[in-house]
């Protein structure tokens, strides 16, 4: 459930996930770095008949997020909900991309942390996400004298901050996404990447073999960035590939 502009929003799967990135200085697992992104198309009967390519998009990514957990389970436990509070710049950096379709501009992106966020629970691999944001370039967070109030006047309590968020921010989601994929970046004078990535993953995260595995080297890539050509990365799928 997404509420953004006057679309009504259907999630596609696959790409919306939560992701795990392993680097090569990560000691321990509250090193890591995680990220999750959601992709929207546009639903409704007056879409029904155009393809999900040709439809209005949204892209949200919350990247470089640290949750400081020990295991992969523990993601359930992870609240960012407090703006302001000592662990908010740890809740990672919000990009958005919103289209109107093909050919058509202008495409519309973001890049903010002024949001709040919590995983509210979990059923297997599957996370429920619970998330606010402001992606309209106010820098809500730079405003300290600026106090959140209820609709009385009254300053807002921390029920009353999250439901000011509830009420204001500009994306508001309830969704539930799946703990899908690890990334591991392997230096390159490994001599078995696969079973790094499998050893490394195990020990950060306590994850066994995943339902799929493939490894990505950059070096010869017209593709590949300066940063990304050095290593190899190692992507671990634990929940489908590309599902449908």
């Amino acid at each position: 459930m997404l509420h953004f502009r006057e679309h009504q929003w259907l999630l596609a799967p696959g790409t919306s996930r939560f992701t795990a990135w392993i680097e090569p200085k990560d000691k321990k697992p509250e090193d890591l770095r995680w990220l999750f992104a959601l992709t929207y198309h546009a639903g409704g009967p007056q879409w029904r008949r155009v393809p999900a390519w040709r439809r209005p998009s949204l892209i949200i990514q919350n990247f470089n997020f640290r949750p400081r957990i020990q295991h992969w389970t523990e993601l359930e436990q992870v609240t960012f909900w407090s703006p302001g509070d000592d662990l908010h710049d740890d809740s990672g950096y919000l990009f958005t991309e919103f289209s109107l379709g093909p050919k058509k501009t202008p495409v519309e992106t973001s890049l903010f942390s002024d949001h709040i966020w919590r995983v509210a629970g979990r059923d297997r691999r599957w996370f429920t996400l619970e998330f606010a944001g402001f992606i309209n370039c106010e820098n809500f967070f730079g405003k300290p004298e600026e106090s959140l109030v209820t609709s009385t006047g009254q300053p807002a309590s921390s029920d009353g901050e999250a439901e000011f968020w509830k009420a204001n921010a500009q994306l508001y989601l309830v969704e539930d996404l799946p703990f899908g994929m690890v990334t591991v970046q392997i230096p390159r004078n490994v001599r078995d990447p696969q079973t790094y990535a499998l050893r490394r993953t195990h020990a950060l995260l306590g994850l066994e073999r995943p339902e799929h595995l493939e490894i990505s080297d950059y070096a010869q890539s017209p593709h590949g960035h300066e940063f990304t050509r050095g290593d190899i990365y190692v992507h671990l799928h634990f929940h489908g590939y590309y599902e449908d």
